[in-house]
């Protein structure tokens, strides 16, 4: 009887087990799914957030392309509104050089309601006051990405504590020329938290960037049209 009775109660623990072995392949199964699904979830995501930027920046090219010099600011506002709350950033902006190019000015600007401008402290400015900046955008006009201004180099020490004065934590400047001329540049700051933009959001943007400078380029012979025929009007 006593061996029956451990056989059976060696039987219930056998049995206890492979349920429990059972249970717990079923949990892991179940994370495992859980996991599977939400990496699924995040590369559709990210797929239709890629497809709406590219929308995007079609949408603004296309609308750049029609620019002349009655329109143009009207339409640059509407880009740096759109790609601003795109990429929820605090702020967007272009800067166009003097012709020159010893001073700079924030000429067009869309901001997150509720945040006040900034386009008064940067009128003529000096942009000696920001060699490094310089350096990059007018000297090799290259893109400035900077994910985390609290760890620019000491070398960018004066754009450092511009920026951070400014409470900006994540800029990103893209220049605007042709092989004629530099116009200026696109910027985005984000002030709430840090942001890093993508290689192929840096690309896009650039293309915004250049079809720009292209319009700027159509409207400096407009107005050198403009102008000629005034002149040979007042001639005759």
């Amino acid at each position: 009887a006593l061996a029956r009775g451990l056989g059976i109660t060696c039987l219930l623990l056998a049995f206890v087990t492979a349920l429990l072995v059972l249970l717990l392949g079923a949990a892991v199964a179940m994370r495992r799914v859980s996991r599977e699904l939400a990496k699924y979830r995040q590369v559709e995501e990210e797929l239709l957030r890629r497809n709406h930027f590219q929308e995007m920046v079609a949408a603004i090219a296309a609308d750049l392309v029609a620019a002349n010099s009655d329109n143009i600011d009207g339409k640059i506002g509407e880009a740096l509104r759109r790609t601003g709350e795109f990429f929820t950033v605090e702020r967007s902006d272009v800067f166009l050089f003097s012709p020159d190019q010893k001073t700079v000015t924030n000429t067009h600007e869309w901001c997150r309601p509720g945040l006040d401008s900034k386009r008064t402290l940067f009128k003529n400015f000096a942009i000696s006051q920001a060699p490094w900046y310089r350096r990059h955008i007018v000297d090799e006009k290259a893109v400035v990405h900077i994910p985390d201004v609290a760890a620019l180099p000491e070398e960018a020490r004066h754009e450092k504590a511009l920026l951070q004065d400014l409470g900006i934590r994540s800029a990103l400047s893209i220049p605007i020329f042709t092989d004629k001329r530099m116009y200026g540049f696109i910027g985005f700051d984000a002030l709430a938290q840090p942001r890093c933009w993508s290689v192929e959001e840096i690309q896009g943007l650039s293309v915004v960037a250049q079809i720009l400078a292209n319009a700027f380029t159509g409207i400096d012979a407009e107005q050198a049209l403009r102008q000629s025929n005034l002149l040979l009007a007042s001639a005759t």
